[in-house]
């Protein structure tokens, strides 16, 4: 039996001010899997949870959870 999709991450770009951080990430992760985010210092680990959290609206994007697309640029959401 196939795992339903929890979390899909689509073409996101983010940063801070006119300085962007990240560029075309795209993220699928399965019910019951454990993901680790690995990366340099710098590398935008931080960027990427923020904008996937809604913390820092993306520059575009699309974040989906749980089959809702709550996550669009900018609209943020509480855990």
């Amino acid at each position: 039996m196939g795992r339903s999709v929890l979390l899909e991450v689509k073409n996101l770009e983010a940063g801070y001010g006119k300085k962007q951080i990240l560029y075309d990430i795209a993220l699928s992760v399965q019910e019951g899997e454990i993901v680790g985010l690995i990366g340099h210092n710098g590398a935008g680990k931080s960027t990427a949870l923020k904008s996937i959290f809604g913390l820092l609206p993306p520059f575009r994007g699309q974040v989906v959870y749980e089959g809702q697309l709550d996550l669009a640029v900018g609209s943020g959401w509480a855990i």
